[in-house]
């Protein structure tokens, strides 16, 4: 099998990743923030290669899939560890574990049968846990206040969340005013932020909205149908 353009821009995402784990090691940490941060935006890219190339294949969605692991998985996992390893080891180790673990549990659940619904991820997305974990451990509320424990017990029940099955809003099905406003709002406050130095701040803030939106009621009339489809989607993989 041939790799093509798509499938290059992926493995480029991958070297990324490991390139992160290696300056986390190094004590790297606000180098190795901005690398994860870059591979997060850049994953997108093969996607909107493979469309505008019109060579989008299986293949390329299960590479990805799996290139997912590294760039939103193990890279964040490590660098919290990395974090931690000198104040806390073993907070550090227990979210380590705990985060390459349910990734790895949530890929294995999506090979088996995928959990997918129009418009929303099941369960809180990979991808949001691991800009989250350097969103957080980036700003300056950690920075300031070291919470420690604080964070590591958010972070460790967010990881838990990635096994839930609770529908967390995603951009692949047409959005509604109110959230096409949000994204808008954000997109313009977050580079802003920056000059400011309050740009992991203001990540994180957004951050933590997306993560308890589903307890809103802005969500609750998807809440029914997505019920059912899990329910069906459960009895069919008992």
């Amino acid at each position: 099998m041939a790799f093509k353009l798509k499938d290059v821009c992926t493995v480029f995402n991958i070297v990324l990743s490991i390139y992160a784990v290696v300056l986390s090691f190094a004590g790297q940490l606000g180098l190795a923030a901005w690398v994860i941060f870059i591979a997060w935006f850049m994953d997108g890219l093969d996607g909107l290669i493979a469309r505008w190339t019109r060579t989008g294949n299986e293949f390329g969605v299960h590479f990805d899939n799996q290139a997912d692991l590294f760039i939103y998985t193990v890279a964040p996992a490590f660098y919290a560890f990395a974090v931690y390893r000198d104040a806390h080891y073993l907070l550090g180790i227990a979210i380590c574990f705990a985060v390459i673990t349910v990734g790895c549990i949530r890929l294995s659940r999506f090979n088996v049968k995928p959990l997918i619904y129009p418009g929303f991820w099941i369960g809180y997305p990979r991808s949001a846990l691991g800009v989250h974990i350097i969103f957080l451990l980036n700003s300056k509320l950690f920075a300031v206040h070291q919470p420690y424990v604080a964070a590591a017990v958010m972070l460790l029940v967010l990881t838990a969340l990635n096994l839930s099955y609770i529908p967390y809003r995603n951009h692949k099905r047409k959005f509604t005013r109110f959230e096409w406003g949000v994204c808008i709002f954000c997109w313009v406050v977050w580079p802003i932020s920056y000059f400011f130095g309050y740009f992991w701040d203001t990540a994180l803030f957004g951050s933590t909205v997306y993560a308890l939106l589903p307890f809103t009621p802005l969500h609750a009339r998807y809440r029914e149908p997505i019920r059912r489809y899990i329910e069906e989607w459960r009895a069919a993989t008992r």
